[in-house]
């Protein structure tokens, strides 16, 4: 009886070897080999114990080909079928300890051996190995109890809290077992947690019921400025992140009032979890160079204790050396050069300077707009949409070059897009700063048209010969300067 099991066994395990070989991906194939080896040391066993005549290398054998059976059964069942491919862990590791133990009985039963009395005689014993393993049963029993649930999956962003009286860490599902499940932090930490410690504590799944998860984060600004203002400005920093997701759109609202200034609630939403702690970097950055370009401070919540006093020499020699940097940016702009000195020096103490950084964007086309930007450090990109509307990179802009002219002049829309490349500091000039010029001197309007008609000119069209190019210019810069007067209400 037992040589027909074992033969049978043999020739089954053969036959299940062949078939798992040649269908099985080549992940299994190490299982595979390991049930190779199995089965090779059962034959050469079992025909060493028959030929010599000791049972016990027989029974040896018989297992080591049982155990080589079941190897190749499970590769086939649990790799081979489609519908099972995708089997947790933890539930082939219990088939495969019971089908271990079902062959494993059918191989003592097969030598003889009584299993009714050893399963009678063992019930001291089993309440105590019982007792001995109440902890790892009672991790199976919650693994298995997770896996009919399943509250998260291999893949899944969780947050367990309530564990070892440490804080809560959020990680990524590595991998489910029957004893644990195994978690890598966002700090590249493996924690692994016992299946009975996640049964019993709240656990938070950032991927379910999608990849769309909230971000909060919290800024103060001073009480000097309307707090429906401030959230306008951190609303506009961060739509305009890449990385933010539209819908559901980022909101701000204010959260309190606190002995500094309010405290603004800053809520936007991603779909990459793994990238939140970079992006909530990235929108403070955006957030600090918003509030900075509208002078909106964000107030310490440390006393500030100034040791020495300016001194007023000291704080008008300051103020010069800025006025001075300014003067020397405006008189490299080409159209501004008719302007007295008088007047060009108030219009330096009144120029704006706005900062901003790498990415965000200064000008978008056919926004309105009245002012024009003088570069004073950094560089920007000049994009224009086309007619098909793909947005291409027309040209770079250094120090000293300036952009958005004519929208100061005749208040058209911007005819293209400027991004800064980079940190950028611009000077601003505005329509009502320009205006007070022009009132006191409408002859500086005359020659600025005939200079702007000259660069529209020598940025357009370059086909024409030079006296057709002197009628274009006369003619552009009457209509210039018809717009600049009605533009300024001259």
């Amino acid at each position: 009886m037992l040589e027909d099991l074992v033969v049978w066994a043999g020739f089954g395990t053969v036959f299940a070897l062949l078939i798992a070989w040649w269908l099985a991906p080549v992940a299994a194939r190490p299982r595979l080999r390991a049930a190779i080896v199995f089965l090779i040391g059962g034959a050469i066993l079992t025909t060493i114990g028959h030929a010599a005549g000791v049972r016990v290398v027989r029974y040896i054998g018989a297992v080591a080909i049982a155990v080589a059976l079941v190897r190749s059964v499970l590769v086939v069942v649990f790799d081979l079928l489609p519908f099972l491919r995708g089997t947790p862990k933890i539930v082939r590791d219990i088939n495969t300890g019971l089908v271990y133990f079902v062959a494993f009985m059918v191989v003592l039963r097969g030598f003889g051996v009584q299993l009714d009395s050893i399963l009678t005689t063992s019930a001291l014993l089993t309440a105590v190995v019982g007792f001995a393993l109440q902890d790892t049963l009672g991790n199976l029993v919650a693994g298995l109890a997770l896996q009919a649930q399943r509250p998260f999956s291999v893949g899944d962003w969780i947050e367990v809290e309530g564990t070892s009286g440490s804080s809560a860490k959020a990680g990524k599902v590595l991998e489910m077992n029957w004893r644990a499940t195994k978690v890598v932090t966002l700090d590249r930490v493996e924690i692994i947690y016992p299946n009975s410690v996640l049964a019993k504590s709240a656990v938070t799944n950032f991927s379910l019921p999608d990849l769309v998860s909230r971000r909060n984060l919290f800024v103060n600004a001073t009480y000097d400025h309307p707090p429906d203002t401030v959230c306008q400005v951190l609303l506009a920093a961060v739509s305009a992140c890449e990385g933010v997701l539209g819908e559901p759109a980022p909101s701000v609202v204010v959260k309190s009032f606190d002995h500094s200034g309010p405290q603004y609630w800053v809520r936007y939403y991603i779909d990459d979890f793994a990238s939140r702690d970079a992006m909530d970097g990235f929108i403070l950055n955006r957030m600090w160079y918003a509030l900075r370009r509208e002078g909106i401070e964000i107030p310490y919540q440390t006393q500030t204790l100034f040791l020495h006093e300016m001194s007023d020499e000291r704080a008008e020699r300051a103020r010069a050396r800025s006025v001075a940097s300014r003067l020397a940016s405006l008189g490299k702009v080409d159209f501004l050069q008719p302007i007295p000195e008088g007047d060009m020096r108030r219009l330096a103490e009144r120029a704006r300077i706005r900062e901003f950084a790498e990415g965000e964007t200064v000008l978008r086309q056919g926004d309105q707009g009245s002012s024009f930007f003088v570069i004073r450090e950094g560089e920007l990109g000049v994009h224009v949409s086309g007619s098909d509307g793909v947005e291409r990179l027309v040209a770079l802009l250094g120090a000293g070059n300036f952009f958005g002219e004519m929208s100061l002049m005749t208040g058209e829309p911007r005819t293209a897009t400027v991004r800064a490349i980079g940190r950028v500091e611009l000077y601003e000039i505005d329509h009502e700063m320009f205006a007070e010029v022009l009132m006191g001197h409408g002859e500086i309007a005359d020659a600025m048209s005939a200079i702007l008609a000259q660069r529209q000119l020598a940025l357009g069209d370059r086909s024409s010969v030079a006296a057709e190019a002197a009628n274009t210019v006369e003619k552009r810069s009457e209509v210039l300067l018809q717009r600049i007067k009605r533009f300024f209400h001259l």
